[in-house]
């Protein structure tokens, strides 16, 4: 199961990413220079770099969020030990190479000598230690793929560590490496309760091992970051990015304007399908586009619903929805189908799922069988995002065609996860973007012992159980993918959820200042991310 990956990996993987994101662009044009020069004409003389936000930071303590803003910001400050693609593939970051032993249950990091934190202290084996205690002693939410399994660490020098599990598995290993950050033990040793710290408020912890390093707050505004200058891993060139600044729109509408106008120079979040092509056509804006992403929308059955409980009922339901009418509908061809229970990125070695396939007719007599003719179901969505609110309206009208009537309930996010996560729901439309192994993805959705707490359908069974057990315990890489395929058939069989289809991932920037960003196919990571905006340069244009 030896994996190995040194330091080389990352320049020539960097390499080919840069020029393929050179291609995936798509705009042109020029803009005049503000009187201020820090507007879209400020081209070559660089500056900061602004970046939008829709949302405001919610919770600012180290590792423990699942908002994708949060993340954005403050995993600015802790290095991960690799980066993630373009093709979801592990580029060495804080580690300089890995080796994965043959058992399964011990990775080799060397850490490479040249990180250190921003005020100085070079980044150790110390740092990396503390990490993993907090998260198994606090259970943070950035660590829960993996800490579970792990047992300890054993330290053969300042920048040698070996992370050992407590029992081998394919799967735990690549959570581990796709999710690792680090804190800088000197800062935080002291804290008795890192999950009840608020950074935002105190200075003392604003001390990064990224690209860039927080210097300023304003609450429900702006975060200003600075230049890490011990960050060894920037592009030359990228000096003249003198620092960073998120700004927070509470609109796409507002911010894509901004983005328009070149008072901002890259939009985080993911550009919707609809908003695709309009943008493209203007002056400097350019679309990088990951059809490949990490992400897929499913439709969650409530199993709890006596119907929902029988997985004829399920599976006749599942095969009323036209999924390629979704991806050419709700995402303006800007995506694929899901037929299987994983998204295509995470599928590899699995065997083809043709999808479940009914007619209305053949739909009514198998719930008239099984006793449940005239059907009426509740369906929760976000309506707030555009994309499951049409898809609601589309399955609604696809499934009224047996003679199974849905009602809406949609309502603004918060709302909708409140009363998905209590259960109060039939059907509920939701996305995941998931930088984990395949079986974890399976296992977090599906696994009666709802260890992550978001099977809110009460999806599983015993059998089912078994076997993405058996897919998390596998200790080397065929055993594992045959695991994961005998899981993934079954969760196929048994419906507890319909995919749907991905999204693909498409992040605007304006280009009239800076280039360079990296993609990568999670959200997560997205062209934000502390490695990316270190190979971020001038564009060299003239106003």
């Amino acid at each position: 199961m030896t994996r190995r990956h040194g330091g080389r990996l990352r320049w020539t993987l960097t390499a080919a990413v840069a020029a393929a994101l050179l291609l995936t662009g798509c705009g042109s044009g020029g803009a005049a220079e503000t009187p201020d020069g820090t507007g879209p004409g400020a081209a070559a003389e660089g500056g900061v770099l602004r970046i939008g936000t829709t949302t405001d930071v919610a919770n600012w303590a180290p590792l423990n969020t699942t908002s994708i803003t949060d993340m954005w910001v403050l995993n600015q400050l802790f290095p991960s030990l690799v980066t993630v693609g373009p093709d979801g593939e592990l580029i060495p970051h804080l580690a300089s190479s890995y080796e994965v032993n043959e058992a399964g249950d011990a990775v080799t990091i060397a850490l490479d000598p040249d990180f250190a934190w921003s005020d100085g202290e070079p980044i150790t084996a110390d740092d990396v230690v503390y990490t993993l205690d907090q998260m198994r002693e606090h259970t943070l939410i950035e660590g829960f793929s993996f800490i579970g399994s792990y047992a300890e660490t054993v330290v053969n020098g300042p920048h040698d560590i070996v992370v050992k599990l407590s029992s081998p598995s394919v799967g735990m290993v690549d959570n581990f490496l796709f999710n690792m950050r680090v804190m800088p033990a000197h800062v935080y040793e002291d804290v008795p309760d890192i999950t009840k710290l608020n950074i935002s408020t105190d200075e003392r912890y604003w001390v990064s091992g990224g690209s860039f390093t927080l210097s300023k707050v304003t609450p429900g505004q702006r975060y200003e970051f600075v230049r890490n200058e011990h960050y060894p891993l920037s592009a030359e060139g990228n000096e003249a990015v003198t620092g960073v600044e998120f700004d927070v729109y509470r609109d796409m509408n507002t911010m894509q304007l901004a983005l328009q106008n070149g008072d901002l120079d890259l939009a985080a979040p993911g550009v919707p399908p609809t908003a695709v092509a309009p943008l493209s056509q203007q002056p400097d804006v350019e679309i990088i586009s990951t059809e490949n992403a990490g992400n897929f929308t499913r439709l969650m059955f409530n199993t709890h619903n006596p119907a929902l409980g029988d997985v004829a009922v399920r599976n006749a339901i599942a095969g009323l929805i036209d999924n390629q009418q979704l991806v050419d509908n709700v995402l303006l061809g800007q995506g694929s189908v899901v037929t299987g229970p994983l998204p295509a990125l995470q599928s590899t070695g699995l065997p083809d799922f043709p999808g479940h396939t009914v007619t209305p007719e053949e739909a009514e007599k198998t719930l008239a069988d099984a006793g449940y003719a005239g059907l009426s179901l509740d369906l929760v969505c976000d309506q707030g995002n555009a994309n499951h609110l049409k898809t609601a309206q589309l399955v609604r009208d696809d499934l009224a065609e047996a003679g199974i009537t849905v009602n809406l309930k949609c309502a603004e996010r918060a709302t909708a996860r409140a009363t998905a996560a209590e259960g109060k729901f039939d059907l509920y439309v939701i996305k995941a973007s998931s930088p984990y192994s395949a079986a974890t993805v399976m296992s977090v959705y599906n696994h009666t012992t709802n260890w992550l707490g978001v099977n809110w359908g009460a999806a599983g069974d015993a059998e089912t159980d078994a076997l993405m057990d058996a897919a998390l315990a596998a200790t080397d890489p065929d055993a594992y993918t045959a695991a994961v395929a005998a899981a993934a058939t079954r969760l196929d069989e048994q419906q507890y959820m319909v995919s749907l289809f991905t999204e693909s991932l498409n992040v605007a920037y304006n280009s009239r200042r800076f280039t360079g960003y990296l993609a990568s196919p999670f959200e997560q990571w997205s062209l934000v991310n502390a490695y990316s905006l270190s190979q971020v340069v001038p564009t060299g244009k003239e106003g």
